[in-house]
């Protein structure tokens, strides 16, 4: 999955037409009911981390979720580590990387040779943050 697909800016027609309910509503099909596995910094550079979103509330609809936490900076020097840590959570629905390109990497990996639904999350907590903020939804 590519991060380009989370950003709210892509959706300025649906943000016309009224329609970013049906927009939120294929965000939370991504969680609800599924167990999620997030890997991101604890201090993202921008937006809150994906464990604050779900401690507050902001995302509440998975079965579970699991956190791994990547290096604030030079992702890629930990690749292989976090690949295999990755690997680990067997029973995870879906994968939500936010660790700058290593992401893109890491989600064509996991998806194409190990089978695993992984999505490079690039700057998604901070679509879900303005969603819960501006317009009172939770995921």
């Amino acid at each position: 999955g590519d991060a380009t697909c989370f950003d709210l800016c892509y959706f300025r027609r649906e943000y016309e037409q009224k329609k970013m309910g049906d927009v939120f509503a294929l965000y939370k099909k991504l969680f609800d009911g599924r167990n999620i596995v997030f890997v991101g910094p604890d201090q993202p550079r921008v937006g809150r981390s994906f464990r604050a979103l779900v401690k507050d509330g902001v995302i509440k609809s998975p079965s579970q979720t699991e956190f791994l936490s990547v290096p604030e900076r030079d992702e890629f020097a930990a690749y292989e580590e976090l690949l295999q840590k990755i690997l680990e959570f067997r029973q995870a629905d879906a994968v939500f990387i936010q660790a700058g390109p290593t992401a893109a990497a890491l989600a064509a990996e996991l998806a194409w040779k190990y089978g695993v639904r992984a999505f490079d999350a690039g700057a998604f907590n901070v679509s879900l943050d303005k969603a819960a903020k501006v317009h009172g939804i939770s995921f």
